[in-house]
C-alpha cells in the first residue's frame, strides 16, 4: 500500500491529498516546529479538507494516520513530553473526528488518548490513565463520531459497528 503523506513546512504549505483509490494509506505528519512553539490553528486548518464535504469524509472515514516528526531521539513517549500534550489536547478539543477519521490499525487514537488524558502512576514499573479525562476525550470525540456520521448520511448500523470497534481498540491497547 502507498503512502499519501501530507506534512507541513512553514510558509511553505502542501493541500492534504484526498484518496481517490483504496489503496492510498493517508498519512498526516505534522512536524515538531508546529508543535514547539504551538501552530495549531495551521494544523486544524490543513486537517479541515478531510471532513470539508461528505464525499471528502467518507474517501477518509477509518483510513487516516497522525504521527509527529522530530520526536524520534527524545526517549521519552510523546506523552511524556509536555509540548506534545499540550498541543495534542488542544488538537482534540479543536477537531474531535478523530474515532471518524483515525485508520484502527495504526497507534493514532492511542497516541492522542495518552496525551490528553494524563498518565498518573498505578504501581512499581506501570501507568494508568486518567479515567476522567479519558471520559471527556471519549465523549467528545463520540460527538465528533456522531457529527460526521450525521453528515455523511451512513447507516446506524455501521454508526454501532464503528462505535465497538473503537471500543475493542482501546480495551486491547490501554489495558
Amino acid at each position: 500500500m502507498m503512502p499519501a503523506t501530507t506534512s507541513f513546512r512553514r510558509r511553505s504549505w502542501e493541500e492534504p491529498v484526498l484518496p481517490t483509490a483504496s489503496g492510498i494509506k493517508p498519512i498526516f505528519v505534522i512536524p515538531r516546529d508546529y508543535v514547539e512553539p504551538p501552530d495549531l490553528r495551521s494544523i486544524v486548518d490543513s486537517l479541515s479538507p478531510f471532513i470539508a464535504t461528505p464525499a471528502a469524509a467518507q474517501a477518509m472515514q477509518g483510513r487516516l494516520h497522525l504521527t509527529f516528526q522530530g520526536y524520534d531521539d527524545d526517549p521519552r513517549g510523546l506523552w511524556d513530553i509536555p509540548e506534545a500534550r499540550m498541543f495534542a489536547t488542544q488538537l482534540e478539543m479543536q477537531f474531535p473526528y478523530w474515532f471518524f477519521l483515525a485508520d484502527l490499525r495504526s497507534d493514532t487514537l492511542q497516541t492522542l488518548a495518552l496525551c490528553v488524558c494524563a498518565l498518573h502512576t498505578a504501581g512499581p514499573g506501570a501507568n494508568a490513565i486518567d479515567a476522567k479525562r479519558f471520559d471527556d476525550f471519549f465523549d467528545r470525540e463520540m460527538a465528533g463520531l456522531t457529527q460526521m456520521w450525521n453528515t455523511t448520511s451512513l447507516s446506524p448500523t455501521k454508526l454501532r459497528r464503528t462505535i465497538d470497534r473503537v471500543k475493542r481498540y482501546f480495551a486491547s491497547r490501554l489495558r
